[in-house]
């Protein structure tokens, strides 16, 4: 992982209480020295991710270090206000919960969850 994405990392985490990392032991370990003394960081490999995360979720901030199947499960685990960050794809782009950019620099999108309660139609 490059240390800028590193760096990004630490900065979305930090004052973050509840942070899940599916398939990344380095992303983990960036993230891990930006949390508060007693926040939690739960990893997950990305073959049967779901089951282990949701017994913790919601998160304030989830980092799929790599892509996964089944995306719209992914968002059960991130908290109303929550940040994701994930690889590029249009899914996190123009999903209607998410308000997301493409970070290019970095190969991320970082989105988050809306807040607000949202209505369907």
């Amino acid at each position: 992982m490059e240390p800028e994405l590193g760096r990004l990392l630490q900065a979305l985490a930090a004052g973050r209480w509840r942070v899940a990392v599916v398939g990344g032991g380095e992303a983990a370990t960036w993230i891990e020295q930006a949390i508060p003394p007693g926040a939690v960081v739960v990893t997950a490999e990305r073959s049967g991710w779901h089951e282990p995360l949701m017994v913790s979720a919601p998160f304030d901030l989830v980092v799929l270090d790599g892509g996964v199947e089944d995306r719209e499960r992914v968002l059960e685990l991130v908290a109303p206000g929550g940040i994701l960050v994930a690889a590029p794809d249009p899914f996190w782009l123009e999903h209607p919960q998410l308000y997301a950019v493409e970070l290019r620099e970095f190969g991320v999108v970082v989105a988050a969850r809306q807040a607000r309660a949202f209505a369907t139609s």
